[in-house]
């Protein structure tokens, strides 16, 4: 494998670009300087510096859709729309997966509920407390009695000072 631009390296090595440039910037990875600017590094670098390289991914069954003519059976087919895996094992795993997702997606949305009413909940008190409040006196704000700024002072302590 030859050299890699800085973004092939950070796809390959699960690494994002900021911390491959910081890590060229600190001498902990050498790399050389590309034609049309950026970095072309080694991958051997990379594993020197103790990055490891991102693990291929199973090549399985991706994203198994229901095939929607098929009504309720639904069997399920890969999205390219090559033959059915109902045989495949792979299938019971995918099934298992999706109802522990369902699962959690419920969970999550359970909890959601709950911060929405308890942020109702706390906006109705918030309001009520506002309400308990008096109001403030208009007057005195628009007066600005009681409200003495900082150039009041300088004003007054330069002025005595003559």
């Amino acid at each position: 494998m030859g050299e890699l631009s800085m973004r092939e390296a950070a796809r390959l090595f699960d690494v994002s670009r900021p911390t491959l440039a910081k890590r060229i910037k600190e001498g902990k990875i050498s790399a050389r300087p590309a034609e049309g600017g950026g970095w072309l590094i080694d991958p051997s670098e990379l594993l020197r510096a103790g990055i490891q390289a991102r693990q291929p991914r199973r090549p399985s069954v991706v994203n198994p859709v229901v095939n929607v003519g098929q009504g309720l059976t639904g069997q399920l087919t890969t999205p390219a729309g090559s033959a059915p895996v109902n045989g495949d094992p792979h299938t019971s795993l995918l099934a298992q997966e999706v109802e522990a997702l369902k699962t959690k997606l419920t969970e999550a949305e359970r909890r959601a509920a709950v911060a929405e009413a308890l942020a109702q909940e706390r906006a109705e008190r918030i309001e009520d407390l506002r309400r308990m409040l008096p109001p403030p006196d208009r007057a005195e704000q628009a007066s600005g009695v009681g409200q003495r700024r900082w150039w009041f002072w300088l004003a007054r302590n330069t002025h005595n000072e003559r």
